[in-house]
Formats: structure tokens, sequence, C-alpha cells
């Protein structure tokens, strides 16, 4: 895929910006110099009339043409005027010219002609009236028509000019910003490129990020650096949790085989009858059913996991007290074998919560066979349910002998075990707690604990409320 510089279509942006504003100031220019130089021309058109008009003499008879004292005038060189009467007939004419139209049709005062291969502007004064000390006779004097004309050439020239000097201003202009303003846009992107450039040399072995001074303070970019920053840390404790995953289950599985292979060994080299080999077999059966479970639950967690990233399934709602009776129901006979009691509180009304049966039996069905196992004979386990809103809680409590705060906080991790000789005699492989955050945390809820040594545990569940549905 071909590569777009922001840079460079910034600076493409602007530049088209500033080459469109220069058209349209260069357009305005000679707009505004045009109307003002024909102003300008049109005030001289009536001036030169008006000198034209002070040498026209009335006639004594008024049947007979006025006179027009040509002598008098001091016109412009290829000024053209022709003088009429109302009839149309040319009283007096500069040089040979004459109008291709009638002045009298003419609508307005100025308009523009082509005389002699020349632009002219022209102005045309109807009905003048010529002057008498008379007033009877002035008012029997016939009116007059003056066409006066001067060349557009030296107006159209200065407008090209005036065109050319905005055009080449705005040209300039537009160089000494582009300069200036690929200045601003490489300093102001060089955060965006440092950024990208840090965020570039990040890979599976380098996972350092450090943000320049620009990057944390631009405030746009500051969100995004804080953003990087936090991704990085994430990932960087993904892959260490990935790595020491990796790392305990592959001890893990050593050791399980490990076991599996020196039973058999064993067995092999003492010899012995049928009873020695069915015992050394049964050991080794069930060093394999432990390793089944190892690999049950990592199964089991990778599809959780792998779950978690895709659309959420709508599930439940499940009654929570009917799960936890079933739950008690199938750890009836070990509590039984260890004389262990089971107190439920808030049993009295039903609890419904947003999860799978399924997985709401298997977080159970861990969190009591934990609280089993870490709970001495004859004590024992208190379960509380209770609504809160939005959402329901269930804790569970043993009497057994706690967790140390150093491993507390990681209790939840796949593979930890704080007393790894207690966790193997309870044949535990460290995923039971693991399991039971990711379908809680799939479910929208949390789970925590609380211990100290010698003084028990109790481990918490909130999940989302639902409706349960009602029988008739």
């Amino acid at each position: 895929m071909r590569r777009t510089s922001i840079r460079r279509r910034l600076l493409l942006g602007v530049a088209a910006v500033q080459i469109l504003a220069t058209v349209l100031a260069t357009v305005l220019v000679a707009h505004h110099e045009r109307r003002r130089s024909y102003a300008v021309l049109n005030a001289e058109l009536v001036e030169h009339a008006a000198m034209v008009k002070s040498v026209i003499e009335a006639p004594d008879d008024p049947s007979e043409s006025a006179v027009l004292h040509r002598e008098l005038l001091t016109l412009p060189r290829h000024d053209v005027y022709v003088l009429s009467d109302a009839q149309g007939k040319a009283i007096a004419v500069s040089g040979a010219w004459r109008p291709a139209f009638d002045p009298r049709t003419v609508p307005g005062r100025f308009m523009d002609a082509k005389i002699g291969g020349w632009r002219y502007r022209l102005f045309v004064d109807r009905n003048i009236a010529m002057f008498d000390d008379n007033p009877a006779k002035r008012a029997r004097l016939p009116k007059l028509v003056l066409v006066y004309g001067s060349p557009t050439g030296e107006v159209e020239e200065h407008v090209e000019f005036a065109e050319r000097v905005a055009a080449g201003l705005g040209l300039a202009i537009l160089a000494a910003s582009m300069l200036a303003v690929s200045w601003v846009v490489r300093a102001g992107l060089r955060p965006v490129v440092q950024l990208a450039g840090h965020a570039a040399r990040i890979d599976a072995t380098h996972w350092e990020w450090e943000a320049a001074t620009g990057e944390r303070e631009a405030e746009e970019l500051a969100p995004l650096s804080l953003s990087l920053a936090r991704l990085v840390e994430r990932l960087q404790a993904a892959f260490a949790r990935e790595r020491q995953f990796s790392a305990d289950a592959a001890h893990e599985m050593k050791t399980a085989v490990a076991i599996v292979k020196s039973t058999l060994q064993l067995a092999l080299e003492r010899g012995g009858g049928a009873a020695e080999y069915r015992a050394e077999i049964g050991r080794a059966l069930e060093d394999t059913e432990r390793m089944q479970g190892l690999v049950g639950g990592m199964l089991q967690l990778a599809k959780i996991e792998g779950l978690a990233g895709s659309a959420q399934v709508e599930a439940g709602p499940v009654d929570a007290m009917e799960e936890l009776h079933c739950a008690l129901r199938r750890l009836a006979p070990m509590l039984e074998a260890r004389r262990i009691r089971v107190d439920v509180e808030g049993e009295d009304a039903a609890l419904c919560v947003r999860i799978s049966a399924e997985g709401l039996n298997l977080v159970l069905m861990n969190l009591l066979e934990n609280a089993v196992h870490y709970s001495p004979d004859g004590s024992s386990i208190q379960v509380k349910a209770q609504a809160q809103g939005t959402m329901c809680t269930l804790s569970i409590e043993d009497a057994g002998c706690g967790i140390d705060a150093e491993s507390l906080p990681h209790i939840f991790e796949r593979f930890y075990r704080g007393d790894r000789s207690r966790s193997r005699e309870s044949g535990g492989a460290g995923l039971g707690l693991a399991i039971v955050q990711a379908i809680v945390h799939r479910a929208g809820g949390t789970v925590t604990a609380a211990s100290a040594p010698g003084a028990g545990s109790v481990f918490t569940l909130t999940l989302p409320r639902g409706e349960c549905a009602t029988t008739e």
C-alpha cells in the first residue's frame, strides 16, 4: 500500500488554499481597479463633453443648425465626438467618424464601442438645451445630442498592470508563506514524528517506552502518548505472563511426566508379582489422572480467554442459590468425610445473576473445593449471598490457615501456589482460581480475596444481577 506523508498533504493543502486566495485576491483587485479606472474615465468624459457643450452657439434662426466653435476646444488627441440634432442630423463631427447606432435609442449614458479597431468608452448626452438671452427664442431652439468618446486602451493597460502586480505580490507572498508554513509544519509535527519513531521501535525484544517532552506537553498527543505507555505496560505484563505460563506449564507437565516415568521404572526394576505391579500401575494411573486434570485445566482456561475477545453471548439469568446447593450436593461426600459444616445466609429468595449455568457451577465448585481443602476437619464454612443494586455478591469464608500478604496479590495468577507442598497434597495445579477469574470477568463481574495468616480466607464474587423467570 502506498504511503502518504501528512506533512506533504498539509503543505499541499496550505498551498492550494494560498493559490486560491491569490487568484481570488487578483480577481478582486482587477475588478476594483477596473471599476475605479472606468469611474475616473466616465468623469473625464462628462467633463470633456461639458467643454464641447460650452462652445456651442445657438443660431439666429431656429430653423438653422447650431454652430460649434472647434477652435476653442483643447481635447485629447484620440477623443471623438459627434454633435447632432434631435432628428439625428450631424452638426459637428471629429474626423470622419459616424456612430453605428442611433444615440437617441441608447438606454444609458455610457456604453462601450469599437471605433477603427480600438475600444472606446462613449458618453451619450441627450436633450442638450442651447443657451440664448431671449427666453422665448431659447424655448424654440431644438434639443441637441452629443456623443463623446475616449479610447480605453490606457485604462485596460492600467488594469492589466494592476493584475500583474497583484499576481506577482500574491506569488511572492505564497512563496514566502510556504517557506514559513513548511518550517511551522515541520516543527509542529516533530512530536508526532518522534512519537511514531518511538512506537516503531517497540517489538517483542524492546519494550522500553519513554515519551519525549514535546509528546508529553502537546495537548493533542498527551492522551495518545499516555495510552501507548499504558498499552506497552499491559503488553509487557501480558508477554511476561505468557512466558511465565509457558515456563510453568512446561514445568508442571515435566514434573507429572517424570513422576509417571519414575513410577513405571521402579516397577520394572523391583520386579515382583502381579500385586506389586498392580500397585505401581495404580500409582502411575493416579499421576496420569493428575496430569490429565492439568491439561484439561489449561485447555479450559485457554478456551475461556479465547472467548473473552469475541462478542458477548447473552447468558442467564441463573439462580445462584440453586447452583450453590447443586455444588454442595456434589461436595457432600467430601464434607461428610471431613466433618465440615456449610452455613448459608441469604437463601430465602432467589438470587439471579447474568452468567452461564455451566460457568457459575465451575466457579462455585472451584471456590468451595478450595475452602474445603484448606479448612481443618470439623470446622465450618460461611456462605453469604445478597443483592446490592444492579449487582449480586456471594462470599465464601473458610477457617483455614489463611494466605500471607506476599502471596495474596498473586493467587489468581496461573500456576501460582504460595505453598507448593500443600498444593501438591491437595492435588491442585494452580489453575482453579485463574479459571474462576477468567469466567467471572467474561460475565462482567469481579472476584476478590481477603485473608490473613491464621485467620482464614474470604472470597467475594460479584456478578451482574438478572431477572429470574417466574413460573405460574
